[in-house]
C-alpha cells in the first residue's frame, strides 16, 4: 500500500510538472469552440506586407528616414500590444530592422498572426527603389530559411476588407518578385 501511494503521489508530481511545461508552451483557448490548443511559437507559412501610413517623404525632405521599428514599437505600446506587432519594418533608405522574433507569434493580421511574418514598409504609397530591394532579400531570405514562395506572400488588405495596407497591388507585386527572383 506504502508503494502504491509513493507511486501516486510520483505520477501526480509528474503531472503537474507535466501541466506547467504545456502551460509554458501552449495557450488555451478552451472559450473558443472544441477547446482548441495551440503553440505559442510562431510557424511561418506566410508573409503579410504591411505599410506605417505615415508620409512618403522624399529621399531630400528633412524627415525622410524619420520612422522605424523603435517608432511602431511605440505606438503598438500604446494601443495595449506588448510590443511591435511586425517582425520586420523596412526604412524609407532600405535598412531592414528587426522586430519580434520570427519564432514569436506577431501582432499584425488577425486570425493569421500564429503562421505569419510581419513586414511593415515605411510610407504610405510610394515606397522607395531601396524599400524595393529590401523587399526582394526578405523574399529570397524566407524562400531559404522557411520554405515561404512568392505566392505565400500578401498584402494586409487580402485579409481585412476594410484596409488597403500596404497600397501596393499584390499580384503586381509577386510577378515582379518572381521575375527578380527568376531572373526573367
Amino acid at each position: 500500500m506504502k508503494l502504491l501511494n509513493a507511486l501516486k503521489r510520483r505520477l501526480i508530481s509528474l503531472f503537474v510538472c507535466l501541466q506547467k511545461i504545456l502551460k509554458k508552451y501552449t495557450k488555451d483557448v478552451s472559450s473558443q469552440p472544441l477547446g482548441i490548443m495551440y503553440s505559442k511559437m510562431n510557424e511561418p507559412r506566410i508573409v503579410i506586407l504591411h505599410c506605417s501610413a505615415t508620409p512618403d517623404f522624399k529621399s531630400k525632405d528633412p524627415g525622410f528616414d524619420r520612422f522605424g521599428a523603435r517608432d511602431i514599437d511605440s505606438w503598438h505600446k500604446k494601443r495595449g500590444f506588448d510590443r511591435i506587432g511586425y517582425h520586420k519594418v523596412i526604412r524609407r533608405t532600405g535598412e531592414i530592422e528587426n522586430g519580434r522574433d520570427a519564432t514569436e507569434i506577431g501582432a499584425h493580421c488577425e486570425g493569421h498572426n500564429y503562421n505569419s511574418l510581419g513586414v511593415c514598409l515605411i510610407g504610405l504609397r510610394e515606397f522607395t527603389v531601396e524599400q524595393i530591394n529590401s523587399l526582394e532579400k526578405l523574399v529570397r531570405e524566407y524562400r531559404l530559411k522557411y520554405g515561404i514562395k512568392i505566392d505565400q506572400w500578401y498584402g494586409h488588405y487580402e485579409f481585412n476588407n476594410r484596409k488597403d495596407c500596404p497600397n501596393i497591388p499584390m499580384i503586381c507585386f509577386r510577378h515582379v518578385m518572381r521575375r527578380c527572383i527568376n531572373g526573367d
